[in-house]
């Protein structure tokens, strides 16, 4: 038996992976529309099933999340996004897992960073380089 929730990465293109399981549990199929209900406060989302939904299941399972909902629950690309199933209501619960933090590459610190040749680094590292002798 499936488990009832599972976790996915937000990805650069506002998707998240339906997985097979959770589909053929909820009997959804690709091409089936969803509408969402968002709640602020919690910061949660449900998603179900409904003939003049919004939103679509593509053929590898991603929903694409719009960006005005998402913006709703301040949520963001790399989040984790945590998914509660309910079988009796045949809906999935949304919540938020773990915020993307950028971090230093080279102390990991979870602070505001800068990019240098596409790598992320703190102020403190970014000043200890430039002050650095070659």
């Amino acid at each position: 038996m499936k488990a009832n929730h599972f976790s996915e990465r937000l990805d650069e293109m506002r998707r998240i992976l339906i997985d097979v399981d959770t589909r053929r549990i909820l009997n959804w199929g690709y091409n089936v529309k969803l509408c969402y209900f968002v709640n602020t406060l919690a910061k949660t989302v449900v998603l179900l099933k409904s003939t003049t939904g919004t939103l679509e299941i593509d053929s590898y399972g991603r929903v694409t999340l719009p960006l005005e909902m998402l913006e709703q629950v301040s949520w963001g690309v790399g989040d984790i996004v945590n998914a509660s199933l309910n079988v009796n209501a045949n809906t999935l619960k949304l919540s938020i897992g773990e915020k993307n933090i950028p971090k230093c590459v080279l102390c990991e610190r979870p602070e505001k960073v800068i990019t240098i040749n596409g790598k992320d680094v703190c102020k403190h590292c970014a000043a200890d380089i430039s002050r650095a002798k070659v």
